[in-house]
């Protein structure tokens, strides 16, 4: 027992300085360091015999040494490791991990058989609330904001190389391939990693951003927008229809104050909890009009609101039906950075903020009501 003990606490203080090494970006050294740490936790681990008494430690031995040789990037060991530890008896939930352990192994495997992985960034998103449970949430909610994190991305990354908004990336020849894949995070209420991914392209732009810029770009908004430093976010956009789109589309990861009552992001270099509510992420897109509005020749126009159901309008572009109780309906004309949020309602009950120009309502903040 003694050097079971022994071993694992050579291996836990390896590993320690492998993550230090990580994060000062010494990246081939500290790789070196979690295969030496593995090693170190295998010893520990096959010295614990494969019976029903010694479960969990065995499972969760091997389960450790498995993670080491997989952040050492040596994926051979890491599934043998992981074999070795669903051959005994281990309880469900390490047994969860060793599987959740071996998809990773599996994507990580195929990025290097198809070498197109060029760049990698990743963030951690927690959520809690009356909606969230221990490794549960309610489906809506977590859809919503993957949705949301998922386009604030892709604008951002759009915006990063210059193009204008509503172009389509793809007629750019040289463009980033990004993706954006979603895995759940390590223990915890309910959490969620966004992992940003660059595929190579044959020609590479000087306007491509590395993914930890884009990502960084996003997380970095966002804190301001927590912040309400409005002004500030302003700047970093510089571009009233993208800016509109990301506080539009920030406001569905905000937390709504009852299902999901805090959000919190997680990246190497930060952690913060959004403290903003989505109320108040909607008076700063109904104050941005409402100033928009004052510098134009007609100040007569008028912030108004109207609730039902949203429909298209018969395929014209820009045009959206808000079809009322008593089945009348309002016509609104929707801008480009506020399309997308307005294609989410389709078909669905919001109270739809919207500016009175003339005889016309300009949608400016959408908010989803039950049934």
């Amino acid at each position: 027992m003694s050097d079971i003990c022994t071993f694992h606490d050579q291996a836990m203080q390896m590993m320690n300085d492998a993550f230090l090494l990580k994060n000062s970006d010494n990246h081939e050294e500290a790789r070196q360091k979690f295969i030496q740490a593995c090693e170190l936790e295998s010893k520990s681990a096959f010295l614990v015999e494969k019976l029903p008494i010694n479960e969990p430690s065995r499972s969760m031995l091997f389960l450790g040494a498995a993670s080491l040789a997989w952040h050492g990037e040596d994926y051979e060991s890491a599934e043998r490791l992981i074999g070795e530890g669903l051959s005994g008896y281990p309880p469900d939930n390490v047994r969860d991990d060793l599987f959740k352990l071996l998809d990773n192994i599996k994507f990580a495997r195929l990025a290097r058989k198809n070498s197109q992985i060029l760049r990698e960034a990743e963030a951690e998103i927690r959520l809690s609330g009356s909606g969230v449970g221990h490794g549960r949430i309610k489906s809506q909610c977590l859809i919503s904001r993957i949705d949301a994190i998922d386009k604030i991305i892709s604008r951002t990354a759009q915006r990063a190389y210059g193009l204008k908004f509503g172009t389509h990336p793809k007629k750019h020849q040289g463009f980033p391939d990004y993706q954006v894949d979603i895995e759940w995070a390590e223990a915890g209420s309910f959490g969620m990693k966004i992992r940003l991914t660059q595929k190579i392209n044959e020609q590479l732009s000087f306007f491509q951003k590395d993914p930890s810029e884009i990502l960084k770009d996003v997380i970095d908004n966002i804190e301001l927008l927590n912040k309400g430093h409005s002004d500030e976010l302003k700047n970093n956009i510089n571009d009233d229809e993208y800016y509109t789109h990301f506080v539009s589309q920030s406001k569905e990861i905000f937390p709504d104050g009852n299902i999901i009552n805090n959000v919190g992001f997680v990246t190497k270099n930060k952690t913060f909890q959004i403290k903003k509510h989505r109320s108040d992420v909607k008076k700063i897109l109904t104050h941005d009009d409402t100033e928009i509005n004052e510098n134009n020749i007609n100040k007569n126009n008028i912030m108004c609101k109207f609730v039902g159901y949203l429909k298209v309008s018969d395929g014209i572009k820009d045009t959206f039906k808000i079809v009322q109780d008593d089945n009348k309906y309002v016509t609104i004309k929707v801008r480009d950075a506020l399309e997308e949020l307005a294609k989410k309602y389709f078909g669905d009950k919001i109270e739809a903020t919207c500016t009175q120009k003339g005889k016309t309502y300009h949608l400016v903040d959408i908010t989803p009501l039950p049934d």
